[in-house]
């Protein structure tokens, strides 16, 4: 089981979107980043990597170990935040409702819908 954030929008459209480590970000970086419609961080790598090589180059192939770090670093980054980005996309303005541990992303939605529809049913004291 995997743990899910839970979406509403304001017409009613629940989401899900895994949280925590994104092995997929980790492993595939911006493809991932594409292949998930997330363009604008997509650009972002690739801008970082120009940025990134044009310093390497102007400084000579021997700066060693902190470059290295430093390259290292994106894919760390990509698997800490690549599911907050992702959550936050699928989301489209929605707000985060929930929490459930849930299989897949429809399991996720159908817990979340059974849990709301449970909560509804309980009687109010007023």
């Amino acid at each position: 089981m995997a743990q899910f954030n839970v979406y509403e929008s304001s017409g009613g459209t629940i989401t899900a979107a895994r949280s925590g480590w994104s092995w997929g970000g980790f492993l595939f970086g911006w493809i991932w980043a594409v292949v998930n419609g997330l363009w604008l961080y997509a650009l972002g790598h690739f801008a970082f990597m120009i940025i990134y090589f044009y310093i390497l180059n102007s400084l000579g192939r021997d700066s060693g170990f902190l470059f290295s770090m430093i390259g290292l670093s994106v894919p760390v980054v990509y698997g800490i935040f690549g599911n907050q980005w992702l959550g936050e996309k699928v989301s489209s303005g929605g707000t985060k409702v929930d929490t459930v541990d849930a299989s897949s992303k429809e399991g996720a939605v159908m817990l979340y819908m059974q849990k709301k529809q449970f909560n509804s049913m309980q009687p109010r004291n007023f």
